[in-house]
């Protein structure tokens, strides 16, 4: 009996084990991505550089990047990301292969002349951040977070129709508030009786000169003329407080003046104003790129950065943009609703092309300000200037 019962339950266990065993093959594979990590079995520390060269409209983007990357270590137990903010000479430094790299960087355009050691990757943006960071026929980096700028107008002021005679300021001559300035003039809308600017009205700024060259084809239709600098333009570093002072009529301004003016009129201590956008244009990106670096679990490091580029551009990470006050760089619902200010830039880049530089473009600095130093001084428009602008930064 004993005997004869050993062998039922040995005949029960085989048949258990045979089906256990078929049930297995069908089921569902896990995500791709925890398939890439959890299931690689790899564990330890991805160390990310942390360098960018413009300001958030509050805080610091290190804060949003920090909280991102817990909910990613969350989801993938034993990686951890530290995170370093690192110089533009450290980060020159690696491009030369002086020191030990890191496995990931966050980076502002030029700060790596090349995409030498960067894997190739991609992730969907915006229209026009696609491009800032092909070379050499690949994609080394991705925008993940990005500024922007407009113009901060007392009220009552409509740049299109008042904007001959007004003060405008800019807090400096750099490239990029060069550039900014060109495209919001070029998407000004000029008012029918107002004519564009003719060769020797314009002022002279000091900005390099330049002769004048035939227009490249237009990569857009062009609208209208745009609108010519104010008589009563400069460049100041005191800009802002000028304006707050009710002594300017407008200022060049990012996220971070808008965000201050916000904060001022909640206080009762800033002129009535609002914001007004042209053509978007940015240099205030963030890049996000993978290293490409001799080491024996290179791949299980490579999928893991990849998906956290995924993460970092889910719409759970891009909402989470609002806590420093900066812009999404992927197609999606706005995040600022009614704020003033804020709404008005964040609709300027979800709804147009943007123009930005390339990740790798050492030179784009000298063409935007020589070509701003032409409208400026009245030899083009801000329409014609613009469009050089934007075939200048596509080369």
């Amino acid at each position: 009996m004993k005997k004869m019962m050993c062998v039922l339950l040995a005949a029960l266990l085989a048949l258990v084990l045979a089906l256990a065993h078929g049930a297995a093959g069908h089921l569902p594979a896990p995500p791709d991505g925890i398939a890439r990590s959890q299931y690689a079995g790899w564990s330890g520390v991805l160390r990310l550089w942390l360098h960018t060269d413009w300001q958030t409209g509050s805080g610091s983007l290190a804060t949003w990047l920090n909280r991102c990357l817990e909910s990613f270590e969350a989801r993938h137990p034993g990686v951890y990301i530290q995170v370093k903010t690192v110089s533009a000479q450290t980060i020159a430094q690696f491009a030369q292969g002086e020191i030990n790299p890191p496995d990931l960087l966050v980076f502002s355009p030029g700060a790596l002349k090349s995409g030498a050691h960067l894997f190739s990757l991609k992730g969907n943006v915006l229209p026009g951040l696609e491009q800032c960071g092909q070379t050499g026929g690949s994609n080394c980096a991705v925008p993940i977070a990005m500024g922007g700028y407009a113009m901060a107008c007392r009220t009552g002021l409509s740049p299109a129709e008042d904007f001959a005679t007004c003060t405008l300021l800019a807090p400096a001559d750099g490239a990029g508030n060069c550039a900014a300035l060109t495209a919001l003039c070029a998407g000004t809308r000029a008012t029918a009786g107002e004519e564009a600017p003719k060769a020797g009205t314009g002022m002279d700024l000091g900005l390099p000169a330049a002769p004048l060259e035939p227009t490249p084809t237009p990569l857009r239709a062009a609208r209208s003329e745009g609108m010519p600098l104010p008589t009563g333009f400069s460049f100041d570093e005191s800009a802002y407080s000028t304006f707050a002072r009710k002594e300017a009529d407008a200022i060049l301004a990012t996220q971070r003046e808008l965000c201050q003016l916000a904060a001022a009129s909640d206080a009762g201590t800033a002129p009535d104003w609002t914001a007004y956008t042209g053509e978007p244009f940015t240099d205030q990106l963030a890049l996000f790129a993978i290293v490409d670096w001799p080491r024996e679990d290179i791949e299980a490091r490579r999928a893991l950065g990849e998906e956290l580029l995924a993460h970092l551009l889910s719409e759970e990470s891009q909402a989470q943009l609002t806590r420093v006050r900066a812009l999404r760089t992927t197609p999606g619902e706005a995040l600022y609703g009614a704020q003033n200010g804020m709404a008005q830039l964040e609709a300027a880049y979800l709804n147009a092309r943007i123009l930005a530089p390339n990740a790798f473009d050492a030179h784009w600095q000298d063409k935007a300000q020589t070509i701003f130093a032409l409208f400026a001084e009245g030899r083009i428009s801000a329409s014609t200037a613009y469009e050089r602008l934007a075939a200048a930064l596509a080369r």
